[in-house]
Parts: structure tokens; sequence; C-alpha cells
């Protein structure tokens, strides 16, 4: 059987050569196993007692288990190439996210130019609402309490503590605890927002990387043009029309 390759990315290729190699060693082994099984059935056939031969039905069936587990092999090996074509798939989209902006399920960004920003939405409104930023070695840098509503809130740090002092550059991650009127929890989920600048296609799923974080292609939420970008075309439109 002609190995037939899905995409150029060598760890999907990978991936469907080592399918096919199981899906061909399956075929071989049934292949011998029904040589071998035929080989038994004409030594039965031959030696069978001619007065009490095998029954029709008894022959049938064996026939026909062997035919199910034939058809069943030949089904695996069309499903494996199904799925490496998906895994292609995955992969073209996720190279189209690098240079968009995306919001993804995730409690960890990174400080930079004094401004961290996590996005987070809440089941219900929790009018205490306790929000803490951790340095990437889990020491609490940064805590406060505010009054969230339901639905999609923003939490943006100048990076500083609770002192005023400034915090280095770097990975931080986010943890809150929404309470309602009655002191109950409230359902939360916490995401963060970046510019996606590579795909690693090292693991069977692909991984967006945003800055030094790294995020699973299929917790992204949303895919948008850079904001940055949008404010910078709206400025130079500006600019040419006072210009005129």
């Amino acid at each position: 059987m002609a190995l037939e390759i899905y995409g150029s990315n060598p760890a999907y290729v990978y991936q469907q050569v080592s399918a096919e190699a199981t899906a061909n060693e399956d075929a071989a082994a049934f292949n011998a196993d029904f040589d071998t099984f035929v080989t038994l059935l004409t030594t039965q056939l031959q030696h069978q007692d001619p007065t009490a031969p095998m029954e029709s039905a008894d022959f049938t069936n064996q026939l026909v288990q062997y035919a199910e587990v034939e058809q069943a092999i030949a089904t695996n090996d069309h499903l494996e190439k199904l799925i490496a074509i998906e895994g292609a798939n995955a992969a073209a989209t996720a190279v189209n996210y690098i240079g968009k902006e995306v919001l993804t399920l995730g409690s960890t960004t990174s400080l930079a130019d004094d401004k961290a920003t996590w996005d987070y939405t809440l089941e219900s409104d929790a009018p205490e609402t306790t929000i803490s930023v951790y340095n990437s070695e889990g020491v609490e840098v940064y805590s406060t309490t505010v009054e969230a509503e339901a639905g999609s809130n923003t939490f943006d740090w100048d990076g500083e503590n609770e002192d005023g002092v400034k915090q280095p550059e770097g990975l931080y991650y986010l943890e809150i605890e929404p309470l309602d009127e009655d002191s109950l929890e409230v359902a939360a989920s916490i995401m963060v927002a970046g510019i996606v600048t590579g795909v690693d296609f090292s693991s069977t799923t692909p991984i967006v990387t945003i800055g030094d974080t790294a995020f699973v292609a299929s917790d992204i939420l949303q895919v948008r043009e850079p904001t940055t970008l949008i404010e910078d075309e709206d400025t130079s439109e500006e600019s040419d029309e006072s210009s005129t």
C-alpha cells in the first residue's frame, strides 16, 4: 500500500507514518492468520467424518467472523488517514494565528511595559471579588478586592505590589475568588489576550505561543486583528485628513 503524506510538517508526517505502519502490521498479521485459518479449515474438511460433516451454518459462521475482522482492519486504516488529515488541517489553521491577537483560556500572562491584563467572566454578580497576582515562583505580589458584575470583566495591573514597588517583567498568573452577596462562590473563568508569535507542532496538538507563554490552540476563544494595529491605522487616517 502506497504511503500518502498529508502536509509537510515533520511531526504530522511522523504520526501518519506510525499510523500507516500500525495498519500495515495489523493487515500483515491478519493475512498470516488467514492463511493459517484456510490451512486448518481445508485440513478439517479433508479429515471430517463423512457420516457427520461440518454443519454449513458453522462453516459460514467461521468465514463471516474472518470477514468481519478484515473489514475492521480496513476501517481502522481509513480512520487513521482521516485523523492524519485532521491534524494537518489543525496545523494549517494554527499557523494563521501568527500575528493575530487572540483571547484564550488561561491565567498566566507577561508583565511588559508596566502592564499586564487579564479578562475574566462571571456567572453572576460578585460584589466581593478578591483578585490576587502571583509571580512565576508562586509568591503573591499583589491583591485587591473589587465589585465585579456578571459577564465579561477586565483586570489591568500596573506591575506594582501593594507597597508601590515595581515588579520585574516576566510571567505572572492570576487567581480570583468571586463571592456573591450571600458570600457564596460564583463560577468564573480567566482568559488572557495577546499577539501570537509562533506555533509549536512538537506535540499532537498545536501549541500557540504568546510572548513567553504557551497555550493549546483548542483553548483559543477569539481571534482578531491586533488592537494596536487598528489604533495606529486610525491615527494615520486622522493625520492625513488634518494635513489636507
